[in-house]
């Protein structure tokens, strides 16, 4: 069985089904985000939070990075949100 194509963005209803899709999803986001650190030399930080559990999970591409500072730091800053989803590429 393969992959279906979502068709439309929307909160999954089935608490079942969601919690699997967070799950695989989740390590899929971080897996390309260790792929993407390694392949093109990136400082990366990601940040997760599950508002309803408070749980939270952080990667940092290098331990001693300082996020304050990085964020701090002079530089183009691009700010994108959930409603940013058909530019990036949904």
């Amino acid at each position: 069985m393969g992959k279906k194509r979502i068709e439309k963005i929307e909160v999954i209803q089935n608490v079942n089904k969601r919690r699997v899709t967070q799950c695989k999803r989740k390590k899929g986001l971080l897996k390309k985000t260790i792929e993407l650190s390694i392949l093109c030399d990136l400082d990366i930080f990601l940040f997760i939070y599950d508002k309803k559990t408070k749980r939270c999970t952080h990667y940092a591409s290098d331990p001693k990075q300082d996020l304050v500072t990085m964020f701090n730091n002079n530089c183009h800053r691009e700010f994108l949100s959930n409603n940013d989803y058909v530019n990036v590429g949904g």
